[in-house]
């Protein structure tokens, strides 16, 4: 009887989903919060895959739908750690969506990614490991900047021909992409029970290298200074101090740090 129940009722919340509007999401994402909040998830098992599987559906190029779909997958947060293998999936998929075009939609993801990371934390008894962990995370996001520096480098991302300006694609995607590693980064510190990991002291110098990138747009400028000072004003243990102060000293023998310490 339940199947058949819960059958029916995912119709009905697909047609929710897909005629979702500014005055009704707020109401939407209330009813599953309030839905899900103090239950136990291993009777709450069907809500989760349903709000997990909204993000499995193909782009619809309606850009506020698809966020919204992002929005209500937050209120998984209710479970917290209870749900590693949600958490597991979910920063499987938001990972690959790191340079999407729609910036919207890049910054619920960011979110969504920041919350996945929250629970993997030191305890008293041990690393906890069925949770995403945050220094394989930010280990495959520093190769996947360093390459979207590198690209953004070598490749204009304006083209000016007569009165046409063209905007390369690659150009794009590697911007996009690293603005999303700033937010993402901040996001960590404001979501995050233990921010400070390993792999966020070795991207440090790579969101140093980024900063002639994005000098000309006021807005990702400030977001990148304010990623770096949440390092600044976190407190570090005497092993991440010395691991922090070793890679500033790389950032310092940088010929790019040197030439724009010229400019």
């Amino acid at each position: 009887m339940l199947d058949e129940f819960w059958k029916k009722l995912t119709t009905f919340l697909n047609e929710v989903c897909l005629n979702l509007g500014p005055e009704t999401l707020s109401y939407w994402a209330s009813c599953f919060k309030l839905g899900l909040e103090d239950e136990d998830p291993r009777r709450m098992y069907r809500p989760i895959e349903y709000l997990r599987s909204l993000i499995n559906t193909h782009a619809t190029g309606n850009t506020f739908l698809e966020t919204s779909r992002w929005y209500l997958l937050q209120t998984i947060t209710n479970f917290e750690w209870r749900v590693p293998s949600i958490w597991c999936s979910i920063n499987e998929q938001a990972k690959e969506l790191l340079d999407h075009p729609y910036k919207a939609i890049r910054e619920r993801i960011t979110i969504v990614l920041s919350l996945s990371l929250t629970f993997d934390v030191t305890l008293p008894n041990g690393q906890s490991t069925r949770h995403p962990d945050v220094n394989q995370f930010i280990d495959m996001i520093r190769v996947r900047l360093q390459q979207a520096i590198e690209v953004y480098e070598k490749t204009p991302l304006a083209n000016v021909s007569g009165q046409v300006v063209e905007i390369d694609p690659e150009a794009r995607k590697a911007l996009n992409f690293i603005e999303t590693v700033i937010q993402l980064h901040t996001h960590l510190f404001s979501k995050c029970l233990q921010p400070i990991k390993k792999a966020i002291i070795r991207i440090f110098p790579y969101l140093c290298e980024i900063e002639s990138i994005v000098a000309n747009d006021d807005f990702i400028r400030k977001n990148l200074t304010i990623t770096r000072m949440c390092v600044a004003m976190t407190y570090l243990h005497k092993h991440f101090m010395e691991e922090l102060i070793e890679q500033l000293e790389q950032v310092c023998s940088s010929p790019k740090w040197h030439a724009r310490r010229a400019a």
